[in-house]
């Protein structure tokens, strides 16, 4: 391959993340600006459940992605866009570490932040979707840390410690209704670029507050 080419590559792919880029940057101010208000609530306690999965897409893509919000950095083909109705004391912004959101064994990648709607958009990366059966995860926040520094043996210990305190998986129920109110969609795109649209659109009709996110997200944001 000759440098050219090896540049117009490399350039194409560096335009076609800027969207997601952008998109987290905005999420990052958005997160600090609520962060420095002198009125934050307290952290509640953890191991704490979510209140209801509202929508549950399952996605594939062509091109795989590394799920940054885990100390691993795995790489990923699929996984479940989900819409989350939680405790708007657990997702609110802090200048420390937060309680992490996870599914089954995997932390999940917040796209916005949900202190005022009360409901989360968030990706769940899985390795093998025809094995994996979401109704029997548990969804929960865990203690207090920052995402990309939990690892698998974290991920056990918070797994069992939420076990202990009774969380239980999600059930056939709720995925059901939630598959429902999702139109039964399954996404099948070339990239996990592709779905950020998606995702936008799920945030600005579940978390309006969050529409500068949505709008990054969707690539709609005016400057």
């Amino acid at each position: 391959m000759n440098r050219t080419r090896t540049l117009d590559m490399n350039n194409s792919t560096i335009a076609a993340a800027r969207p997601l880029l952008l998109a987290l940057a905005l999420f990052t101010a958005l997160m600090l600006t609520l962060a420095a208000r002198a009125d934050v609530p307290p952290v509640p306690e953890t191991p704490a459940p979510i209140t209801r999965l509202v929508e549950a897409r399952p996605f594939t893509v062509d091109e795989p992605f590394v799920h940054h919000w885990r100390y691993e950095h795995t790489e990923f083909k699929a996984g479940w866009l989900l819409v989350l109705e939680v405790d708007p004391a657990l997702v609110f912004p802090r200048q420390t570490e937060e309680p992490v959101l996870y599914v089954g064994d995997q932390t999940a990648r917040r796209l916005n932040i949900g202190a005022e709607s009360g409901h989360v958009v968030a990706i769940v990366p899985v390795e093998n979707m025809r094995e994996y059966k979401l109704d029997e995860q548990m969804i929960w926040f865990g203690s207090p840390a920052f995402p990309e520094q939990v690892d698998a043996d974290r991920i056990a210990r918070e797994k069992k410690d939420a076990t202990d305190q009774g969380i239980e998986p999600l059930g056939a129920e709720a995925l059901e209704e939630a598959r429902g109110r999702a139109d039964n969609a399954s996404l099948d795109l070339t990239s996990l670029h592709r779905l950020m649209p998606e995702a936008g659109k799920l945030v600005e009709k579940h978390a309006p507050e969050d529409k500068s996110i949505a709008a990054e997200l969707q690539g709609t944001k005016q400057d």
